[in-house]
């Protein structure tokens, strides 16, 4: 499954989300495959916006668990881990994991 953010003035990508659906021995869980922020719209809350729709998109479909690994350039793997790790994903670049709250 894939989940693209465009611009509404301009219609240029601004990121893009590549996940799939996986049964674990707790249920249903989203592995994010890829999770991507066009670098000129970084630090612009983009980030904030798209996490937030995932999280939305697992709660209508009742998946709670998100699951993904950092696969970068080495000099962008601790600020990422840093930046998931605000949201609430736990683990290491191998493998990280975020429990969602049910509303």
């Amino acid at each position: 499954m894939q989940k693209n953010l465009f611009h509404p003035e301009n219609n240029d990508r601004i990121g893009k989300i590549i996940y799939h659906q996986q049964l674990t021995n707790e249920g249903y869980s989203y592995y994010i495959e890829l999770f991507y922020i066009n670098k000129k719209y970084r630090g612009k809350g983009y980030f904030n916006k798209m996490i937030n729709t995932m999280m939305n998109i697992g709660r209508r479909y009742k998946i709670y668990i998100f699951y993904l690994r950092i696969a970068s350039r080495e000099s962008d793997e601790n600020y990422l881990l840093n930046l998931y790790q605000k949201y609430g994903f736990i683990g290491n670049k191998e493998l990280m994991r975020l429990n969602i709250e049910v509303n």
